[in-house]
């Protein structure tokens, strides 16, 4: 008998079910936070990932203070996420102020 992680059943219920993509971005979305509050300590207070649709990931930020914030560091953040092993599939970031 093998080892399955119990990940893995989830996603499989997922597909069976067919509310696979919601899953998954909600798994994007938590990564995303998780980023954030370790490499972007103090600004992630500001930045809430919202949405992840079609590659596109939608940050809502609380001011205009954390959306010019999050304009600066998009380009950095972005190579970041391509060496990610899951935050790669991520091909654009849309800040959305709230």
């Amino acid at each position: 008998m093998s080892f399955e992680p119990a990940g893995n059943y989830l996603i499989k219920a997922a597909r069976q079910f067919g509310f696979h993509q919601q899953v998954g971005a909600g798994v994007i979305l938590e990564q995303t936070r998780h980023f954030f509050e370790k490499k972007y300590k103090a600004q992630s207070q500001g930045w809430n990932p919202k949405k992840f649709k079609d590659k596109v990931l939608y940050i809502q930020t609380t001011n205009s203070g954390s959306a010019s914030a999050l304009f600066l560091y998009q380009n950095q953040i972005m190579e970041e996420f391509a060496s990610h092993k899951l935050l790669k599939i991520v091909k654009e970031i849309q800040i959305e102020r709230s």
